[in-house]
């Protein structure tokens, strides 16, 4: 989408999305309880703050349906279809610092990705994680998947 309708480079700064916006909300809501997680070694709390803000950014983006918005001749629907997108992209950021102590090598990729270049995991802060570190203009690389997809094989069992 972002390729197609604003040629891979955001279209604004995603500090720019206002405080009450659903995807912020999270981020700033969940995050805290992070490193909270990982220093008092509750992995699981960790997990389930990232997964949140993970869920609640699918949530979003289907509920306000970016592709469609961007095709509207409304310059309001548009605006509000690029919005969307930095936001996903700024939650992704996010959550890619944020996984980092547990997958720092799925963290990289997800930040190639960004176009951020490359990230060092153990130089990443916590600070890193505040809302707005990606900018108006910012070229984002063409998508991979960054998990390979796993086929199940039917056995014979399966099939009778």
């Amino acid at each position: 989408l972002l390729k197609k309708n604003c040629a891979s480079a955001l279209p604004m700064d995603s500090g720019s999305i206002p405080a009450d916006h659903p995807v912020r909300e999270a981020c700033e809501r969940e995050l805290p309880r992070v490193p909270e997680g990982y220093e008092g070694m509750d992995f699981a709390r960790a997990a389930e703050a990232i997964l949140a803000v993970s869920g609640r950014s699918n949530q979003y983006l289907e509920e306000a349906a970016p592709w469609a918005l961007l095709k509207s001749e409304d310059e309001a629907d548009r605006r509000k279809g690029e919005e969307t997108l930095v936001a996903i992209l700024e939650a992704l950021r996010i959550v890619a610092i944020a996984i980092s102590p547990i997958t720092p090598l799925l963290s990289e990729k997800i930040h190639r990705q960004l176009g951020l270049g490359d990230f060092d995991p153990e130089a990443a802060a916590w600070e890193d994680t505040q809302w707005g570190g990606l900018k108006a203009g910012q070229e984002i690389l063409k998508p991979k998947p960054v998990f390979a997809r796993l086929e199940l094989k039917e056995t014979e069992a399966s099939v009778a």
